[in-house]
């Protein structure tokens, strides 16, 4: 998973939608991923999911391509790439090659199949196919009003004959196609799905809550281990401990033999006795004192932010693990202002060993948001006990071993001077030389050892610590990990949305007195709300937590404008607005694009004929999209604004240049609504007049319905907008 800053772009007026650049990959999701070479049965099953996914014209896009191919024939292909072709579309905006493939659909529903001649799954899909292109036929003669053709059509043997082949196609289908549905079978057909989807809907959102949050949580990266500290070489320190060691070696055979030659025997007991303990204690004591401030200088260093790894990080790896727990430390701040000033050297610290342990990419993806928030936590359950400095107390000097330093070095001058005084009289000068390079040995010693200890010691602890360290965050890794193991899919969030646009399209719909055969067309944008988490899988759409509903309506009278904010965790619409909008008052829509066109390579790409598909050799121009921006301007709404910022930041390794914004724009509605609200710009009321007519079978397929009446042509007034004025007429 990978998250980046979201970039939400100011809008002008409060009907103003958002598409963010902000989100979190799953990188390891391959659910609409496709290779160059793989086989059309691959292209086939992930076609099926972008249309499950809510992205139609991708889909349409992949199934040309497997028509082309002999897996083609086979009549599931068709089936769906009929489906995607029609969501979204009105009939006419069908053009000769969704035509001629809807003529070798006919074809492929009159070869006929038998379960035992076919797959059971061929054989489902051509009863799909079949069902479908007779709901077609039959929604070739109806209007969406109730003149009388369009009663005759939706009564008797034809209404019977469309239910049943609207009840053959699964409900996922259904809602993609609307737009062959008119009179009082659309209102009949729309209170059905309706009423479903909220019975599933009312069931679903219990366990959406516990999940939804889940999909916008990258996938955490395994822990590892900062490893055991090592001790610091010190070649000086080993050369004087050895030396030390050799010279109280000689020097205190030396002292022993001349005190025996002298017969100084209680001397020579007494002088063993004191150093026997002296020098124990005094190494002891030297030792713990070193080590105590060693671990009070390491614990000290990484409170302050200034311990270091003896290794130099990348800048930009160092910069994204600073925002990565400074993130988790803002979010996990209990409130109080020293909690900022008292954890700034450890975040310092934290993101020093982040930055020294995972990839650049890994940190700016958000991968280790779980690791950061877990230390948070710690640190804040320490700092909330009183506890952020308890190092100082553990490990500050105790009296007791300063003064048991100094008796045991009192204890071995008081030896020294005995033998001293013992020899001395006997003797030269020379005599004293012996006690002298022990004295001597003894110092090197007592200063070496101890440091030398102290250094193993303290990174022995430090290693300890940081391997129980690791086996926290493996624990907390693996708890994190089956805490996301049910994360929602892409395909059940794109259901979830569909749901939730559907419920509030007829909740609209209801308030207003609306009948779903009134509305001639819907556009549909779903887009994120401010401040909305955001997430997709690798080759897939943007989802949110949070959307912005957009709902134009294009009804005989005019544009009905709805709006409301989506919280897709619980389900719940955050108020509302509306408007009515003449057709001519809606003014302008500008479109401005920042784009790359390049000449693309010659590519293999599915021609439809009359005579069938055939794969046909063309070139084409690619076009990666950087940046759009929209604008629509009305009379009585204002200005409606939407940008799309810079989504080569949230593109994944791999994925092809532009895809994100593609997909942006079909998940969201966006390209659909734009390509209506133009024409109706441009044509006004003239544009509902004529898909009326159109839908009426006039002239659309190139030849009059075949067993549906047209009936007598209704009279339009010049600026009635394609209303019937016969008496009787409804709308």
């Amino acid at each position: 998973m990978a998250e980046v800053p979201r970039q939400h772009v100011s809008t002008s007026g409060p009907n103003s939608p958002v598409i963010g650049t902000g989100a979190t990959i799953h990188g390891g999701v391959h659910t609409y991923y496709v290779g160059p070479n793989d086989p059309p049965e691959r292209k086939y099953e992930v076609a099926v999911r972008l249309l499950d996914g809510g992205m139609s014209r991708a889909a349409e896009q992949l199934l040309a391509e497997v028509l082309a191919t002999d897996y083609g024939q086979r009549p599931g292909v068709c089936y769906h790439y009929l489906v995607a072709t029609l969501s979204d579309r009105t009939l006419s905006a069908l053009d000769d090659r969704h035509l001629q493939a809807l003529g070798n659909a006919r074809q492929l529903v009159a070869k006929g199949g038998h379960p035992s001649q076919e797959s059971a799954e061929d054989f489902l899909d051509r009863t799909r196919l079949g069902s479908l292109v007779t709901l077609i036929d039959v929604a070739m003669g109806i209007s969406d009003r109730a003149t009388d053709a369009g009663v005759r059509a939706t009564s008797g043997t034809n209404l019977e004959e469309m239910e049943a082949a609207y009840g053959n196609l699964p409900e996922k289908h259904q809602r993609h196609l609307d737009g062959l549905l008119a009179g009082p079978f659309k209102d009949e057909m729309f209170r059905r799905t309706a009423d479903r989807v909220r019975e599933q809907r009312s069931g679903d959102i219990p366990g959406r809550k516990d999940r939804v949050w889940k999909f916008f949580e990258p996938d955490p990266a395994e822990p590892r281990e900062l490893g055991g500290a090592q001790v610091p070489p010190s070649r000086s320190l080993t050369l004087v401990r050895w030396a030390g060691l050799a010279l109280g070696v000689v020097g205190t055979v030396g002292v022993v033999v001349q005190l025996g030659l002298v017969g100084a025997f209680t001397t020579l007991a007494i002088m063993l006795v004191l150093t026997g303990i002296g020098v124990p204690l005094a190494g002891y004591a030297r030792w713990q004192r070193q080590h105590r401030r060693t671990l009070l200088a390491f614990n000290h260093d990484r409170f302050r932010g200034v311990l270091g790894l003896g290794v130099t990080v990348d800048p930009a790896t160092m910069a994204a693990a600073t925002r990565t727990v400074e993130e988790a430390f803002a979010n996990e701040a209990p409130g109080q202002q020293s909690w900022d000033p008292m954890t700034a050297g450890l975040r310092q610290t934290l993101a020093r060993e982040f930055a020294f342990l995972y990839h650049e990419t890994e940190l700016r993806n958000g991968h280790l948001r779980w690791l950061a928030r877990w230390h948070a936590r710690q640190t804040r359950d320490v700092w909330s006990g009183r506890l952020l400095l308890a190092y100082a107390d553990t490990y500050r000097e105790r009296p007791l071993l300063r003064r048991a330093e100094r008796f045991a070095v009192a204890l071995l001058a008081v030896a020294a001077v005995l033998v001293l005084v013992r020899l001395l009289p006997d003797g030269g000068t020379e005599s004293g030389l012996p006690l002298l390079a022990a004295m001597v040995g003894i110092a090197l010693l007592w200063y070496s050892q101890p440091l030398l200890r102290a250094r193993e010691t303290t990174y022995r602890i430090v290693s300890r610590e940081r391997t129980e360290r690791y086996q926290a965050e493996r624990a907390e890794w693996d708890r994190w990990c089956a805490v996301l193991r049910d994360r929602p899919t892409d395909q059940e969030m794109a259901t979830w949305l569909a749901q939730d646009v559907l419920v509030f399209r007829a909740d609209m719909l209801r308030e207003r007195g609306i009948p779903a055969s009134e509305v001639a067309y819907v556009l549909e944008l779903t887009t994120g709300a401010p401040g909305a988490s955001s997430a997709r899988v690798s080759y897939g759409p943007i989802r949110y937590s949070r959307y912005v509903l957009t709902l134009f309506l294009l009804t005989a009278t005019g544009i009905r404008y709805f709006c409301s904010e989506l919280d897709l965790t619980y389900g719940e619409f955050h108020g509302s607005s509306r408007r009515s909008i003449p057709y001519g008052g809606l003014r302008e829509v500008e479109v401005t694009e920042q784009s790359i066109r390049r000449p693309a390579a010659t590519a293999t790409q599915a021609q439809i004929t009359s005579g069938g598909v055939a794969a046909a050799t063309a070139s084409s121009t690619e076009v990666h999209i950087q940046q759009r921006s929209f604008i629509v301007r009305t009379d009585t709404l204002g200005t409606i604004s939407l940008e799309l910022g810079d989504f080569g930041q949230m593109r994944d390794s791999g994925e092809p240049e532009g895809l994100v914004a593609r997909l942006a724009l079909d998940s969201t509605g966006v390209n659909d609504a734009l390509d209506v609200l133009e024409t109706v710009v441009v044509d006004g009321a003239a544009w509902l007049t004529r898909e009326l007519h159109r839908r009426r079978g006039g002239g659309l397929w190139g030849r009059e319905p075949g067993r549906i009446g047209a009936g007598p042509e209704p009279v339009t007034e010049p600026d009635g907008l394609g209303q019937d004025t016969r008496p009787g007429s409804v709308w």
